[in-house]
């Protein structure tokens, strides 16, 4: 009986070899990825005229299911210096990711809660951003972002309606976590 045992193992795994009944798939599936950046920002302000330096970072958490793109969450922080006018803009909001060759160009709106400092006046109030931009892959974890935002904040102000609206260019490095 054991004879018999023994010479059936070798024809059972040949059999299964042949059928396929092996794992040819991975065991789980990622759902999601993190992207996390930091850029370097030019921004063209409302008030004076010269460009003002500064920087953003944030990060976003992207679904890796859908079947056009990758939808997200995107949390960001901006901060701009300049001679006349220093900025900034908290903000979060959706994002949607595409694939085009090996490029990833990608659409942003986001709201939250913008700054404004001059010589004499500071103020705070809602903004939103709109803008986009794309990721082109260096290695498997990073890439090369660049982007162009903008965003509007409004003020309370000695005007009723005291707002302003930079648009910025940057560029920077995505970590990504698969």
């Amino acid at each position: 009986m054991l004879r018999i045992a023994m010479r059936s193992i070798p024809i059972l795994a040949l059999f299964s070899a042949a059928l396929g009944i092996c794992q040819s798939l991975p065991t789980a599936e990622k759902r999601a990825e993190v992207d996390l950046f930091g850029m370097y920002t030019r921004s063209a302000t409302d008030y004076g005229l010269p460009l003002d330096n500064g920087v953003t970072i944030g990060g976003s958490l992207l679904a890796t299911t859908a079947h056009f793109g990758k939808p997200g969450l995107s949390f960001r922080y901006t901060w701009v210096k300049g001679p006349v006018v220093d900025e900034y803009l908290w903000s979060g909001g959706g994002e949607w990711h595409a694939k085009l060759w090996r490029i990833m160009p990608y659409a942003m709106v986001s709201v939250g809660v913008g700054g404004l400092s001059m010589s004499s006046y500071s103020d705070s109030g809602p903004g939103w951003l709109v803008g986009g931009g794309a990721d082109i892959p260096l290695r498997r974890n990073y890439s090369i972002r660049m982007e162009f935002s903008q965003s509007w904040v409004k003020f309370s102000g000695p005007a009723p309606i005291f707002s302003y609206a930079p648009s910025s260019g940057s560029v920077g490095l995505v970590y990504r976590i698969h």
